[in-house]
């Protein structure tokens, strides 16, 4: 249940290769959108600290997928 206006938590989940992390950001609801099907769509706002918190995240998420791809490339011989 979100409230227009009110301080939400929302869970960022990433699987890769059945590998699951989750990211937890903290953010006000600023709209909510009834779709025709009765679920919603909620849009939330961050504070800037959780937008650098959230790319700091994914910086290091896409340093270690780059990590794996050299990997696996120098294990193949190219």
């Amino acid at each position: 249940y979100a409230v227009e206006g009110e301080r939400s938590s929302v869970f960022v989940k990433f699987i890769y290769n059945k590998c699951k992390v989750e990211l937890e950001l903290t953010g006000a609801v600023s709209e909510i959108e009834k779709l025709e099907d009765g679920r919603k769509h909620l849009n939330v706002t961050f504070d800037q600290a959780e937008v650098e918190r959230y790319d700091y995240f994914m910086s290091l998420y896409e340093k270690r997928q780059k990590s794996i791809n050299d990997f696996m490339e120098l294990a193949k011989g190219y």
